[in-house]
C-alpha cells in the first residue's frame, strides 16, 4: 500500500512539474520578440506537450510553427519542426508519413550543411524504412 501511495505522490508531482513547465515556456514565448528564437522556443513546447499526451495542441502549433519557420526562411528551425513531427506520426505507426517528413527534415539540415542534423534524420529513417519492410 505504501508504495501506491508513493507512486501516486511521484506522478503527480512530476504531471505538476510538466504542467508548470508548459506554462513558463508558454508565458516566456509570449514575450519574445526574436522570431527565430520564437520558433526554437516553440518546438521545445511541442516536444513537452507530445510528451505530456496533449498531441492536437502540439500538432496545431507544430504546424503554425513550420509555417512561421518558412515565412521567416529559419531553415533549421523548419527542420526541427519537421523532425518532431515526423517522430510523432511514427509514434502512431504512421510509417509512410513520417517517413516524409524526416525527408524533409534531413533535406533541410543538408541544404544548411547541419550535420548533427542529418545524421539524426538518417537514423530515424532507417528505423522507420525497416519496420515498414519487416
Amino acid at each position: 500500500m505504501k508504495k501506491i501511495v508513493l507512486i501516486s505522490i511521484i506522478f503527480f508531482a512530476l504531471s505538476n512539474i510538466k504542467a508548470n513547465e508548459i506554462d513558463s515556456l508558454k508565458q516566456i514565448i509570449s514575450t519574445l520578440t526574436n522570431n527565430t528564437e520564437r520558433v526554437d522556443k516553440t518546438n521545445i513546447l511541442s516536444e513537452i506537450l507530445l510528451t505530456s499526451s496533449e498531441y492536437d495542441s502540439a500538432i496545431s502549433i507544430m504546424q503554425n510553427n513550420i509555417q512561421l519557420a518558412q515565412n521567416l526562411n529559419y531553415k533549421k528551425g523548419e527542420a526541427d519542426a519537421w523532425l518532431i513531427l515526423a517522430s510523432y506520426e511514427a509514434w502512431k505507426n504512421k510509417r509512410v508519413i513520417s517517413i516524409e517528413f524526416y525527408n524533409n527534415a534531413k533535406s533541410i539540415y543538408k541544404e544548411i550543411n547541419y550535420l548533427n542534423g542529418v545524421a539524426n534524420s538518417l537514423l530515424f529513417l532507417g528505423e522507420n524504412s525497416t519496420s515498414i519492410f519487416l
